[in-house]
């Protein structure tokens, strides 16, 4: 049996870069639409996550905190595509002290084009976690 002096892995795993620059030095992509409507001022408008959250008196702690609010109202206007900083600190309050962690986050809720089999998934309902 032959055996390198170097050794060697395989793995499945995918590694992502996750720049965690200020937010204007980030890279983004341009977005543009078929409309050349200019966006109208939304201030005076919620989001409509927000709207819907409130509107079902959820509790406090399963709502949006106000910075997470700021940045919906930002992205409304922007024309700038969504980084991965900016979508962790939108996550959902539910997710907000059980994942607390940038690599943690993209590693369980992040969706990728790779398609994956229902039965190669393990899982697993905590009961700790109380989405009630």
């Amino acid at each position: 049996m032959y055996q390198s002096i170097y050794p060697e892995v395989y793995t499945n795993l995918d590694f992502v870069s996750i720049p965690t620059m200020p937010l204007e030095l980030r890279a983004g992509i341009a977005i543009y639409t078929d409309t050349n409507e200019e966006a109208e001022d939304g201030a005076h408008e919620d989001s409509a996550i927000d709207s819907v959250r409130r509107g079902n008196n959820l509790p406090q702690r399963r709502q949006h905190t106000p910075n997470q609010l700021l940045i919906l109202d930002d992205l409304k206007l922007s024309k700038v595509s969504v980084d991965k900083i900016t979508q962790f600190s939108l996550k959902l309050p539910e997710f907000i002290e059980l994942l607390e962690n940038l690599g943690e986050y993209h590693r369980w809720l992040c969706i990728s084009k790779k398609k994956t089999k229902a039965r190669d998934l393990p899982l697993y309902l905590s009961a700790s976690l109380d989405l009630s």
